[in-house]
């Protein structure tokens, strides 16, 4: 109890460090380079999403994309450098971009 009437009890510091890999879902395109300077490929293994949203890291959705093929390419050449999440719509998928 401290001068003010406050009560806490003592604890420990907590550090979790976590390791291994992230099993993507079956419908994620492959996206290279990443991370990237501006353009940016996607590779779709099954039918594509036809349409693509571009998210800063607070989940703002910067633009809509859309797709017609199995390739698509997205240029991120103008957007400032940081993280970026391409998420498809009718296909559910999400992978995270960094561009410098």
């Amino acid at each position: 109890t401290n001068a003010l009437g406050c009560v806490s009890e003592p604890s420990a510091p907590l550090q979790v460090i976590g390791t291994g890999l992230i099993a993507l879902p079956e419908n994620s395109p492959q996206v290279a380079p990443n991370p990237t300077t501006g353009l940016l490929t996607l590779k779709f293994t099954e039918v594509p999403s036809r349409q693509v949203l571009l998210c800063d890291a607070q989940g703002r959705v910067l633009d809509v994309l859309r797709s017609t093929g199995t390739r698509m390419e997205v240029d991120l050449g103008d957007r400032p450098a940081g993280l970026y999440l391409l998420r498809g719509v009718d296909r559910p998928w999400s992978v995270r971009v960094v561009k410098e």
